[in-house]
């Protein structure tokens, strides 16, 4: 028997809904969600469970119990309902790729209610008055990128949502995955994915853009009690614009906190629209992402993006971006322009220094304080990307070579090494190294070298003891494993023809992306037949 906490769900207790046809694109106004069950799925097989994003919700781990795996099959496809789950669609709106949509909301998600204080929500489960004429369904192709990425990013340590359960519906679903006029039928898939809140900052948009005030307010107040209760309980029920702006500039805080943890990675989202923006600074919406593998800040994943506005340099300029319409529509609450821009131009020279101390801690530098402010450490950062964009260095690779020994003492670069040098480049590079380019590297480490003496002499540090720091720092902030898109491509290849083993692996290794495991081979650079396959490099924002 499946026992579980009590569920509930504050968002539909606290605010107000609308009692609509369900599966009928319309308009809501004026309301906050939809109720809406999820649509009946012919045969729900469980594929992958999380046990540890289970534990977090109070959930049972899944065992060798077969009954047990059925039953979860059928509740998280949403073809049963546990006590105190009480489905919504809930209403937001959004800026996308920098135009004002208008209503969006819950297209294909459905949430249904929360417990432990985790919110669980279906994606793929069916039409909703959001759905936009769509089928509101997910194919196993997008589902398992969910699923690995969101329980990858968990282990990185990079904010997001997470994915408890991945099932298949049984159920066939058509999808043109350019958008190229070559629609296929594909397998279907639900993802539940948890989170504390599935707030996005456009839930306050769409009535900021209504004019719906007291709506705003509610939500704000709402959201400020829930997920900030610092803030609520230090608020001056005298000066509430005080607490709203607060409040503002903790989440200004969180997004840039989750931007850091982006581009320490090397992840780029693909689709940074208002929307897909969580309130509490979590990445969401696992679409058309990606990561830098031969380094390139002007690359983005979406082929849908044309412009690369959502490309991996852009993201920090983006997320400005987005929390300046975010500021617009709580600028009802506040009322104070100047109030409200400088708390974002605060929030940028936070971001500023966290980036820079970010890449200075994944060069090894562990207490980086006396660096940021050194021309020698900005050329340092600065000419390695340079040099990593024009000779097609692999992002992770590249930073694990780092904490190879002859790297660490420096014999790399002893004279005769050259070739050597050359040699272990060209081992994490997609192109081979010229004469020039290898001058230019072997410059690089030699001023890396000097700046780690500097550092260990002002930290009076041995040699061995600065040799340790930097080891530590330097696995610490550099994976050795990240879901590849062409991995992921393998392991949705393999399910589709009932082979569960690669998806095992790549969560085996996403459960410990900082260790290498001897008994999977996912750490390699990715493969030449990789780069145009579909999927495997570039994706659509289609599911």
């Amino acid at each position: 028997m499946l026992t579980t906490p009590p569920f509930h769900n504050r968002f539909t207790e606290e605010l107000g809904g609308a009692t609509l046809d369900m599966r009928k694109p319309q308009q809501v106004t004026d309301a906050f969600y939809v109720p809406c069950l999820p649509e009946k799925v012919p045969q729900p097989r469980l594929l992958a469970w999380s046990d540890d994003a289970a534990r977090e919700a109070g959930l049972p781990s899944l065992g060798d119990d077969a009954d047990l795996r059925q039953k979860l099959a059928e509740i998280f496809t949403g073809n049963e309902s546990l006590s105190g789950m009480n489905p919504v669609a809930t209403v937001y709106g959004g800026h996308q790729f920098g135009h004002w949509a208008g209503q969006l909301g819950d297209g294909r998600a459905i949430l249904l209610g929360e417990t432990a204080g985790i919110e669980l929500q279906l994606k793929g489960s069916g039409r909703t008055p959001f759905s936009r004429g769509s089928d509101g369904r997910a194919v196993l192709r997008s589902s398992v990128r969910e699923y690995v990425c969101s329980e990858a990013m968990h282990h990185l340590g990079v904010p997001g949502t997470r994915a408890l359960s991945l099932c298949t519906t049984g159920a066939e679903v058509v999808r043109d995955m350019f958008y190229d006029g070559h629609p296929r039928s594909e397998t279907g898939a639900i993802v539940c994915r948890t989170a504390p809140s599935f707030i996005r900052f456009g839930h306050f948009e769409i009535f900021a853009a209504r004019r719906q005030t007291e709506r705003l307010r509610q939500l704000a107040d709402f959201t400020i009690r829930h997920y900030f209760p610092e803030i609520h309980a230090a608020r001056d029920p005298h000066d509430t614009k005080a607490t709203y702006l607060q409040w503002f500039s903790a989440v200004c805080h969180l997004t840039m906190d989750m931007i850091v943890a982006w581009m320490r990675v090397g992840f780029i989202h693909g689709v940074m629209n208002t929307d897909n923006m969580s309130i509490l600074g979590l990445t969401i919406d696992y679409g058309p992402f990606g990561w830098q593998e031969d380094f390139n800040p002007v690359f983005t994943p979406n082929t849908s993006d044309r412009e690369a506005r959502y490309c991996f340099g852009n993201q920090p300029g983006i997320a400005r971006w987005n929390l300046a319409c975010f500021a617009n529509a709580l600028y009802p609450l506040i009322e104070d322009v100047p109030a409200l821009t400088s708390t974002i131009e605060a929030a940028e020279q936070y971001l500023a220094k966290a980036i820079q101390t970010m890449r200075l801690g994944k060069l090894g530098f562990d207490d980086a304080s006396d660096l940021l402010e050194r021309s020698d450490a900005t050329a340092l950062t600065t000419d390695l990307d340079r040099l990593m964009q024009t000779s097609k260095i692999d992002f992770t690779l590249f930073f694990n070579m780092l904490a190879d020994e002859d790297v660490l003492d420096g014999t790399l670069l002893d004279t005769g090494a050259e070739g050597a040098l050359g040699e272990r480049l060209s081992s994490v590079a997609y192109e081979k190294l010229g004469d020039d380019d290898l001058g230019q590297w072997s410059n690089w480490f030699a001023a890396y070298k000097r700046l780690h003496a500097y550092h260990a002499k002002v930290r009076n540090r041995p040699q061995a003891v600065s040799e340790r720091h930097q080891i530590e720092t330097l696995c610490a902030n550099n994976p050795v494993f990240i879901p590849r898109n062409y991995l992921l491509v393998r392991a949705f290849e393999a399910l589709d023809e009932g082979d569960s083993k690669m998806l095992d692996d790549l969560m085996c290794a996403s459960r410990a992306p900082y260790k290498r495991l001897t008994a999977i081979d996912v750490y390699g650079k990715r493969p030449d037949w990789a780069e145009s396959y579909p999927g495997a490099a570039a994706l659509s924002c289609s599911s």
